[in-house]
C-alpha cells in the first residue's frame, strides 16, 4: 500500500515537471489523478497501520506520515485557488521525502518503551503537545514554498521576465503567505513549548535528559530565532523587507530539517517504538511520543 502511495506521488510529480515543457500535451488532470490515488492509498495505510492493526506504534513514523498527509491536503486546497500554479513541483517532493523518511524510520527507531517519567500526565495534554508541533511543521513547510515563490517572482521582476515557463502566484500573495506562516509558526511553537513545559518530569536528572534532546533544542532554537528576527532584530540579508521575510521562511525550514535529522539519527526521549508486549499504561503514550 505504501509503495503504491510513493509511486503515485512520484508519477504526479514527474507529470508536473513535464508540464513545464509540454503543457498542452499533458493536462494537469493527470497529475491530479495521480495525487488522488496516492492520497487514498496514504489514508488507507494510516488508518489500517495505526488504528486497525495492533502492531507496534512508532511515534516518529506517525509524525512523518501525518505531516506528509497534511501537505497533500494543503496542495489540493491551494490548487483550487491557483489552478495554473504547479504547486506539485514544491509540495510533492516534501511530502515524498517525509513519506520515505517515515518508512525508513520504522526500521531504525529503537524498540524501547517510552520513559516512565511521564506516565501520569493527562493524555489530552500529550495529544495537544503532539498536535501543535505537527501544525507548526505544516506551517513552516507552507512558508518555505511561499518564500520560494516570492524569491522567484522577485527575480523575474528585476530581470523583466514577467512570464516564464512556470506560472506562479503573484508576489503580493506570496509575501502575504510568508508573513502569515511566520506568525503562525511562532505562535504554535510557543504553545508547543508551553505544553512541553507542562509535561516535563519532576526529577532533575530527567530534565537534564530532555535538555539534551535534539528535538527540544531544535524547537527552542527555532522559536528564539523567529521571535528575534521576525519581531525584534532585522535580518539584514536583503535590502527589501519582502526578501527578508522570504529568507526567514527558508532559514526556518532549514532549521526544521536539521532538527528532524538530528532527532532521527540520535537517541532522543521522544521518538520510541512501543510494542504490544508493553503494558497498557505505556501503550497510551504513543500520542505524546509522536512529536516533541
Amino acid at each position: 500500500m505504501i509503495i503504491c502511495c510513493v509511486l503515485s506521488y512520484l508519477t504526479a510529480f514527474l507529470l508536473e515537471l513535464l508540464r513545464i515543457f509540454f503543457k498542452r500535451m499533458i493536462p494537469k488532470f493527470w497529475s491530479i489523478i495521480g495525487v488522488i490515488v496516492g492520497f487514498i492509498a496514504h489514508t488507507i495505510f494510516l488508518y489500517y497501520h495505526h488504528v486497525v492493526s495492533h502492531g507496534s506504534v512508532n511515534g516518529a513514523e506517525i509524525y512523518f506520515l501525518m505531516t506528509s498527509w497534511s501537505l497533500i491536503i494543503i496542495y489540493f486546497y491551494l490548487s483550487c485557488y491557483h489552478r495554473e500554479a504547479p504547486f506539485g513541483l514544491f509540495f510533492l517532493p516534501i511530502a515524498l521525502s517525509l513519506l520515505i523518511g517515515g518508512m525508513i524510520i520504522s526500521y531504525i527507531t529503537p524498540n524501547e518503551p517510552v520513559v516512565g517519567m511521564i506516565n501520569h500526565n493527562p493524555p489530552i495534554l500529550k495529544m495537544f503537545h503532539a498536535i501543535t508541533f505537527f501544525l507548526a511543521t505544516s506551517s513552516i513547510c507552507i512558508g518555505f514554498v511561499a518564500g520560494l515563490f516570492y524569491l522567484v517572482q522577485d527575480w523575474r521582476l528585476r530581470h523583466k521576465k514577467i512570464v516564464g515557463h512556470i506560472k506562479l502566484p503573484s508576489i503580493e500573495w506570496s509575501s502575504s503567505i510568508c508573513r502569515k506562516t511566520l506568525g503562525a509558526s511562532t505562535f504554535i511553537l510557543a504553545i508547543t513549548i508551553f505544553y512541553g513545559y507542562l509535561l516535563q518530569p519532576h526529577s532533575k536528572s530527567a530534565n537534564i535528559v530532555l535538555l539534551n534532546d535534539p528535538l527540544v533544542i531544535g524547537v527552542l532554537f527555532m522559536f528564539v530565532f523567529l521571535v528575534l528576527f521576525s519581531g525584534i532584530l532585522p535580518l539584514r540579508i536583503f535590502k527589501t523587507e519582502g526578501k527578508q521575510v522570504a529568507a526567514l521562511t527558508l532559514i526556518t525550514f532549514l532549521f526544521l530539517i536539521l532538527t528532524l535529522c538530528f532527532g532521527v539519527l540520535s537517541k532522543n526521549s521522544h521518538w520510541k517504538r512501543i510494542t504490544p508486549k508493553e503494558n497498557s499504561e505505556n501503550i497510551t503514550q504513543y500520542s505524546e511520543s509522536a512529536y516533541l
